[in-house]
């Protein structure tokens, strides 16, 4: 009815290809949109599965580049064997317990903390000197009781007692642990609560600490253990955690596995006791 008034001869072959390819025309276009909205559909469906689509357009980005943190401290004191930054040892045992240390398949073996800071040292100075440390302890250490050998056990286990073995030891060195055996022999320099948190250890001091001050009066003046419970800690020093500013906040250690987990922070203990090697 919409072509009649367009076809006079209706007999006219050319009328009706016209007429044909006009209805085609109009039929085929919608399908043809309705087949692209399908694949579309399709394709939408799939990413939505996958993908928020909106997360497939480019979002600007912009980049801003911050300055490096200068540390104030002279770069020849610091070295990055391995992911943070570490003071540099001076002297060979020590650099040798750090290396051992990072190099070792198990860092948390367990067991007590004295014996595996003192089996750190002892592999150390041996590794470096081909013969056990106990051999170049110095015959002045001994007491009346007492032969070097047994005063450098003494003081690095704190065996306290109220007996006249301990109290033969130098006053200055009990309670000190690992820290007070090492700096009665000669073989390093003893550092402070003061000292340590003010940056004075290197890497591969020997640290003893004490969670209350009280405790460690009395093993200095000599208690049997039964009497309290005395609760200190022995570990090798690793270095320092700093904070933005460059101040130190924390140390890095090497223990059985107690706390070697995280960095110690003052807050931890009362009492700190280091010995810096110089062997």
């Amino acid at each position: 009815m919409f072509f009649k008034p367009f076809i006079s001869n209706a007999s006219d072959p050319l009328l009706w290809l016209f007429a044909a390819i006009f209805f085609l025309g109009a039929e085929s276009t919608p399908l043809r949109a309705q087949a692209s909205l399908s694949n579309a559909g399709d394709g939408l469906s799939q990413a939505t599965n996958s993908q928020d689509s909106r997360f497939l357009e480019k979002v600007p980005i912009n980049l801003v580049v911050a300055r490096v943190k200068e540390i104030p401290t002279d770069a020849t004191n610091f070295a990055i064997p391995r992911k943070p930054l570490h003071l540099k040892p001076e002297y060979p045992v020590a650099r040798q317990i750090v290396e051992n240390y990072y190099n070792s398949i198990n860092k948390n073996p367990g067991g007590d903390c004295l014996v595996v800071s003192k089996s750190r040292f002892a592999k150390a100075y041996e590794d470096v000197y081909g013969r056990p440390f106990y051999k170049d302890l110095p015959d002045a250490i001994a007491t009346k009781q007492l032969t070097p050998h047994q005063v450098f056990n003494n003081l690095f286990i704190t065996a306290t007692k109220s007996d006249a073995e301990w109290r033969d030891l130098p006053f200055e060195y009990r309670a000190k642990g690992n820290a007070g055996a090492v700096a009665i022999a000669g073989l390093g320099e003893l550092v402070d609560t003061e000292g340590i948190w003010s940056g004075k250890l290197r890497p591969g001091a020997l640290v003893q600490v004490w969670r209350l001050r009280e405790d460690y009066e009395k093993v200095r003046h000599g208690a049997e253990v039964l009497d309290f419970d005395p609760y200190g800690h022995s570990f090798i020093f690793l270095g320092y955690e700093l904070d933005k500013k460059g101040a130190i906040k924390g140390l890095r250690i090497a223990d059985q596995g107690y706390q070697s987990y995280r960095p110690l922070v003052p807050r931890d203990y009362e009492v700190w006791w280091g010995v810096n090697l110089k062997i």
